[in-house]
């Protein structure tokens, strides 16, 4: 079942074919070198949480339009805000880079977190230039500085704005 169709990409649910793949990327250091470094759990306990995912989280599966290759992931996670919102995340495979995958999945998310009636936001590490140009692109203006404890503190803030 597809969430979201783009252009280049698609957002559906993961298949579980693809959860050795989704492991390899979630331990990828390249890929994961901004979002928390690469996962260290055991790829049993990863294949766990991708079997029985918590309730409050989506975690989706970017993959190809023409082919649907799986590309990367995506979701959304629950905020501390005190406004409504649903923060966005998502991680290509390297090979996938600079291809105009990331600027589309963050603007299909953004629409997926509307019709939920929340606001899209989005942390990035201040070292991550790339994916501040993407965030750009794709419609979100930067607006602030997370300071919640923990691994964002001090990732820049991103809103959707449109775009």
């Amino acid at each position: 079942m597809r969430i979201a169709e783009g252009r280049f990409v698609r957002i559906r649910y993961v298949r579980a074919e693809e959860h050795q793949v989704l492991v390899a990327l979630e331990k990828n250091e390249e890929a994961k070198r901004f979002v928390g470094g690469p996962n260290r759990k055991s790829d049993a306990s990863m294949m766990d949480m991708l079997k029985n995912p918590l309730p409050e989280t989506m975690y989706w599966a970017v993959a190809t339009s023409s082919e649907d290759i799986f590309v990367g992931r995506c979701g959304l996670l629950p905020t501390e805000e005190p406004e409504p919102s649903l923060e966005v995340h998502c991680v290509l495979e390297p090979a996938h880079w600079r291809k105009g995958f990331g600027k589309e999945v963050f603007a299909m998310l953004a629409r997926v977190v509307i019709e939920k009636e929340r606001k899209a936001v989005a942390y990035v590490h201040a070292e991550n230039k790339a994916s501040q140009v993407v965030l750009h692109c794709a419609g979100y203006i930067r607006d602030g500085i997370c300071l919640k404890s923990g691994e964002q503190y001090g990732h820049f803030r991103y809103v959707y704005a449109g775009g």
